[in-house]
């Protein structure tokens, strides 16, 4: 199967005629010749025709039904795809965490050190911190760490603030976690005395809301994406469903090469950029939200606009330059990132919903932007599709019920 990135660059090579170099490191480059299947043309599926060592290296170590993986890179003008096997070092990439909800400090999510018996008892958490470090340490300039990543399972089974605080501040300021003092356990163990999040680590969490959990506080909102999951599809229940074409959407990352790239914190450089963006409308856009919350007292502050700045900037150099790329990373981005901090009374709540609906929809009536039912007519017209639909269901909710809340 030829990766969605890679499906253009695979038909065009086909359909004109031409030939690809493919590499496996420390081996010359080859070219390669397609063949589609016919009866399958339409699922981009092809026969590749290698030659030399390549060909060679291809019946070695590649088995029916192995995975592979393939990464285009470019070197001034010159253009080929790099092969390359998983891992096989045996390092876990990713640690899913169940949390609990008797946890009530850090020592459930990175250990603690018994004096009783002299040694530390480390967590999945903690061992992934340790392996992402080690990562970072024997990683090549070339090629950089590879992504770790930490998942936590119904995250908010607990208060996030209470056994995340340390982890959180760590993130902010780059400041390392005080684990023990005891320097045989560092010798005899393994396990530092301080440590510091690896700037290739990622946070995930899945969060539901009932009863048995607990809300988010705004300085945890400040520090994350917010993602909502509540289409439902049941026609893709029967199987698997056909993938989009990468032109069929503006956030379709057709530049991602090679995986993530680390950069750690928010630069001011990115808002620079982020402010050039559709010739300013972004920025007139962000400014005119900025003074909406405000009236209110629910503005945002510095990171929080760093980040909706990064966010854009990554979704311009993944997935193209064009305007309606840099409108709908920022309409998700404000989906994501500033609605989900607003809930309250109708009294508190209700006007400053109303202004920033005002902004998403560009003026319009909400007689012409939603039907009865709530759906967005024409999603195309609109500023900020997104962030307008997002808004008229917390308005119908709030006026039902006298109280909202981002989640629902």
């Amino acid at each position: 199967m030829i990766p969605p990135l890679l499906q253009a660059q695979f038909k065009r090579v086909y359909e004109e005629g031409e030939h690809i170099e493919v590499q496996v490191v420390g081996r010359m480059k080859a070219e390669m010749k397609l063949h589609a299947i016919p009866a399958t043309k339409h699922r981009s599926i092809y026969a590749a025709q290698l030659s030399g060592e390549i060909r060679e290296w291809f019946l070695a170590n590649i088995k029916e039904n192995q995975r592979f993986f393939l990464s285009r890179k470019t070197q001034g003008d010159n253009e080929w795809l790099d092969v390359s096997l998983p891992t096989t070092d045996g390092t876990s990439t990713y640690e899913l965490v169940a949390v609990r909800p008797d946890w009530t400090d850090s020592r459930g999510l990175i250990g603690f050190y018994n004096p009783l018996t002299k040694s530390y008892l480390p967590t999945p958490t903690l061992r992934l911190l340790l392996r992402a470090h080690a990562e970072v340490q024997a990683a090549s300039s070339d090629g950089g760490p590879r992504p770790f990543f930490l998942i936590f399972d119904e995250m908010n089974l607990a208060r996030v603030e209470h056994y995340f605080s340390d982890f959180l501040s760590a993130m902010e300021s780059g400041e390392a976690i005080h684990l023990h003092d005891d320097p045989q356990v560092e010798e005899s163990e393994g396990i530092p005395r301080r440590i510091t999040i690896p700037k290739n680590v990622f946070v995930i969490g899945t969060v539901n809301i009932d009863e048995t959990t607990y809300m988010f506080s705004t300085k945890v909102l400040d520090r994350a994406f917010v993602l909502e999951f509540n289409d439902v599809d049941l026609g893709g229940l029967a199987g698997p469903v056909q993938s989009e074409a990468p032109e069929s959407t503006p956030l379709a990352l057709v530049n991602l090469e090679g995986g993530l790239k680390l950069r750690g914190q928010a630069s001011s450089d990115e808002w620079k950029r982020f402010e050039s963006c559709m010739g300013g409308e972004a920025r007139d856009l962000f400014g005119k939200i900025h003074d909406a919350l405000a009236i209110e007292n629910h503005h945002f502050g510095y990171r929080v606009a760093r980040d909706v700045a990064r966010f854009v900037d990554l979704a311009v150099e993944q997935a193209g330059t064009s305007d309606s790329t840099v409108r709908a990373a920022f309409d998700v981005a404000v989906l994501g990132k500033i609605l989900p901090k607003l809930h309250g009374s109708q009294a508190e709540i209700e006007a400053t919903l109303k202004r920033l609906l005002s902004i998403a929809t560009g003026d319009k009536p909400e007689s012409e932007v939603f039907t009865p039912h709530g759906v967005v007519v024409d999603r195309a017209s609109l500023p900020l599709p997104r962030t307008a639909r997002k808004l008229g269901r917390m308005l119908h909710r709030l006026q039902a019920n006298g109280f909202v809340s981002f989640i629902e």
